[in-house]
């Protein structure tokens, strides 16, 4: 979850907002500067037509990226990346993307995956990572920073998986929300370690209190 929607996602959009750039020139990934301002605002306009509860998760990615968390990079992704990216992104890196976005449909979603499915999902992200390679680092020295580790950690996924078992196990989102009741149980400004030690004592001597 956080290896691709906190670092392989944020990356892949700040290389085509031109965020990212080398030797200080664009290149052929960075989207228009009004294609990004008509992204934001379409995501903005997005936020009329659905729930309440979901609408955080469409803020102007083209101003606000920065303050996505991985939930918001997940929505964003998963519902919005493919509508919003056809016809503005070049055909090979757009093909790139979707690799990506397809293997991770079947990743997060709230069930298990059968051998073909993982199967499949390893080839997308084998794909995503070669082209990736080929088209974004190229192989060359002056674009060795692009060349990072956390791009080659989507060909652990699979095998991890086989491993460990489906993603939604063993996700971080349960306990990102259970840390963010602590603040709230840190009363005193003298002593916040021991009120907060003694409310999640209290809390779980039995106190009727849900952290999700």
């Amino acid at each position: 979850m956080h290896l691709l929607h906190l670092n392989v996602v944020p990356f892949l959009w700040q290389l085509f907002s031109g965020q990212v750039l080398i030797d200080g020139t664009a290149v052929d990934y960075v989207l228009l500067l009004v294609d990004r301002t008509a992204i934001g605002k379409e995501l903005e306009r997005a936020r009329a037509t659905i729930p309440l509860s979901q609408a955080r998760y469409l803020r102007n990615i083209h101003t606000r990226f920065r303050s996505y968390k991985a939930v918001d990079w997940m929505e964003c992704f998963l519902l919005l990346g493919e509508a919003v990216l056809a016809d503005r992104l070049p055909e090979p890196y757009f093909e790139m993307f979707m690799a990506l976005r397809r293997a991770c449909r079947l990743l997060f979603r709230r069930r298990g995956m059968t051998s073909d499915e993982l199967t499949a999902v390893d080839a997308d992200l084998h794909q995503f990572y070669s082209s990736f390679y080929t088209l974004v680092y190229r192989g060359e020295l002056a674009r060795v920073s692009l060349c990072r580790f956390t791009i080659e950690a989507v060909l652990d996924t699979v095998p991890n998986i086989r491993s460990c078992g489906p993603v939604w196990v063993y996700w971080q989102f349960p306990m990102d929300r259970y840390i963010g009741t602590l603040h709230r149980l840190m009363r005193s400004k003298s002593s916040p370690h021991v009120a907060r030690t003694k409310a999640i004592t209290r809390i779980f001597g039995g106190a009727d209190y849900h952290f999700w």
